[in-house]
């Protein structure tokens, strides 16, 4: 028997881990997803804000399959704050200053013995009177955001699992461990790590383990899909932490579902999902469900 993801299995499965939920419609889903090029991933740094890196998140997310040029993207900023949990007392102000931001902010990306610098965004400009923002990606993007379709390749994640992350450096983990998961482990250079996270202000260890990877690895392995852990390996006279070691594990089916309805309820204040706007349906769902079924997370018929 072929098991279908279905609005049933989704609310039987949150309404058994004690959360609140509606029943929904799968076909309402599934348009939220977050494809990169690996090597945009694992060889970019860019230093963004929290709520900066949410923004153009949420902007390639809007990229569809088909598309061959990128197109112009017109953002309300009261529709941002509802879909990504932003705080709506500042959203126009913030707004306002992300756009001027994204023009002086430089993103690199190692080629080679090359480093190429350009902003994200070729235009970024604030409507004050009906408070959106319309931006067009950068076109040296459009060969890590377009045409994507080799596996492997690129990493691909559902937007919900970047909204409820709090600390600046837990997204760029997150997409990180995301683009290494088909391994379970990735060992980084600590060097190599604080200058993919621009993080490189941490000069004593234990505050870039503190402040960075401690409390990046807490948010991920509470409100994303993935449980993450590692450890530190010492090396040299001084006996000084020079490497770390994550190991990546996808979570089952019903973490996942923990996870994101966790996500939804810090969001959305009265518990409803914005409808059409967070997704958590593209995975290989048959086999999870015949796993899900074997340990009766839900009943047979």
């Amino acid at each position: 028997m072929t098991w279908v993801w279905d609005a049933y299995t989704i609310f039987y499965i949150a309404k058994r881990k004690g959360l609140a939920v509606e029943k929904r419609d799968v076909n309402d889903a599934r348009s939220m997803l977050v494809v990169k090029e690996n090597e945009l991933v694992q060889r970019a740094s860019y230093n963004l804000t929290l709520e900066e890196q949410k923004l153009l998140c949420y902007v390639i997310s809007k990229i569809k399959p088909g598309d061959k040029e990128f197109q112009r993207y017109i953002i309300s900023a009261v529709d941002f704050a509802e879909v990504c949990g932003t705080d709506k007392k500042n959203i126009y102000r913030d707004f306002k200053r992300m756009a001027e931001n994204f023009l002086s902010n430089k993103q690199w990306i190692k080629v080679g013995d090359n480093n190429i610098f350009f902003s994200p965004f070729s235009e970024a400009e604030y409507n004050v009177k009906n408070g959106s923002m319309t931006v067009v990606l950068n076109s040296r993007l459009k060969k890590y955001l377009l045409k994507i379709g080799v596996q492997g390749k690129y990493t691909k994640y559902e937007l919900w699992n970047i909204l409820s992350l709090k600390a600046k450096y837990s997204i760029r983990l997150y997409e990180l461990f995301k683009s290494y998961s088909y391994q379970y482990e990735r060992e980084f250079e600590i060097d190599d790590l604080k200058k993919l996270l621009c993080a490189e202000n941490y000069k004593v260890f234990g505050d870039f383990k503190r402040y960075v990877l401690d409390k990046g690895v807490r948010e991920i392995n509470i409100y994303t899909d993935l449980e993450v852990e590692y450890i530190t390996k010492k090396e040299g006279k001084e006996h000084k932490v020079k490497k770390v070691v994550f190991k990546i594990n996808k979570k089952r089916i019903d973490d996942k579902l923990l996870a994101y309805y966790e996500t939804v309820d810090r969001i959305n204040e009265k518990n409803k999902q914005v409808k059409g706007q967070i997704s958590m349906f593209d995975y290989e769902i048959e086999e999870e469900l015949k796993c899900a079924k074997e340990v009766n997370i839900y009943p047979a018929d």
